[in-house]
């Protein structure tokens, strides 16, 4: 062997150490770019899911509604006049039909619930596009699926079905089936 032989036997392992290295080095930096980049979309994820909760408990319907759920006999101002909303007034102002017979308390409360199911409506179609993760809304909904949606179930199921809130509907099974787990 030459020495010619040598310094090329030499320059070739040196070449082949070199693209290894680089290509160690190549793919340890795509593992923590793409890291990143799952973290940033799980951020985006978390803030789009936290603008959908301030959008709906910040409207003031449907933060009426939500009320409703959490308290029997709260006041609610209607026009010039305060109203104290039962249960009872509840369950009769969301009934499927009869309608010619609504009243202007009634009609507002429809107004609360059906801004409330529609944004909980835009939630589940985040949820079910991956623009958010059901983690990120579950923990704001779990005291009204497990507790004050439960007590009214029988009316809030049928005026969702009526009035085509599948997606509410459809949200708030899966998060009383991930909290009952």
């Amino acid at each position: 062997m030459e020495i010619k032989d040598i310094g090329q036997f030499i320059f070739w392992g040196a070449s082949i150490v070199g693209i290894g290295f680089a290509v160690w080095k190549g793919l340890g930096e795509f593992r923590r770019s793409r890291e990143q980049r799952e973290q940033e979309l799980r951020w985006k994820k978390a803030d789009a899911a936290r603008s959908l909760i301030h959008d709906l408990f910040n409207n003031p319907r449907s933060q009426n509604a939500a009320w409703m759920l959490d308290y029997d006999g709260r006041t609610f101002d209607i026009g010039e006049r305060k109203i104290k909303v039962t249960r009872e007034i509840l369950r009769n102002a969301l009934r499927t039909d009869n309608l010619e017979s609504l009243n202007d308390v009634e009609f507002f409360i429809r107004d609360c619930f059906d801004d409330f199911f529609f944004l909980v409506d835009l939630m589940n179609h985040a949820w079910t596009s991956k623009l958010i993760d059901l983690d990120d809304v579950k923990f704001h909904f779990d005291y009204y699926v497990i507790d004050c949606m439960k007590r009214e179930a029988t009316v809030l199921d049928a005026y969702m079905e009526r009035y085509g809130y599948k997606g509410a509907m459809s949200l708030f099974k899966k998060i009383g089936e991930s909290s009952s787990q």
